[in-house]
């Protein structure tokens, strides 16, 4: 590889890093329970698996340890979630609140379903009122 392409390439992914992050030092833990909007320039959000869904959380250096919910950023028209989950609904947890990195929790919940009954049990937070 030549050295244009390593610095273009190194670059590329340190300003789409700090796009993804938002801007540094500004970004506040929100709460979508309370009203609180995902963060200006904070866009990336993450695909959560074979459910159909883009989410966003909380984000520390691409980190999501401190998240402890989900904000559903898509649903993919025929996906699993279609029909059960729309645009800014949130995700608390699964059957029980988030508590660590909902990342981890959601792959773990997700892996379980697919291995016994398909079924993946949400605490939801849709138009203020938690399901």
């Amino acid at each position: 590889m030549s050295p244009r392409f390593l610095v273009s390439s190194l670059l590329s992914f340190c300003i789409g890093s700090a796009l993804a992050a938002g801007p540094k030092g500004t970004m506040t833990l929100p709460d979508f329970t309370k009203g609180d909007p995902i963060p200006a320039g904070a866009a990336h959000d993450w695909n959560l698996g074979a459910t159909g869904l883009r989410g966003w959380m909380f984000t520390e250096e691409m980190a999501t340890a401190a998240a402890r919910q989900i904000s559903v950023t898509e649903v993919i028209k025929g996906s699993p979630a279609d029909g059960t989950l729309k645009v800014g609904d949130v995700i608390l947890g699964m059957a029980e609140p988030f508590s660590f990195d909902p990342r981890t929790e959601f792959g773990n919940a997700l892996t379980l379903a697919e291995a016994s009954n398909g079924k993946l049990p949400l605490i939801l937070w849709r138009a203020g009122q938690q399901e």
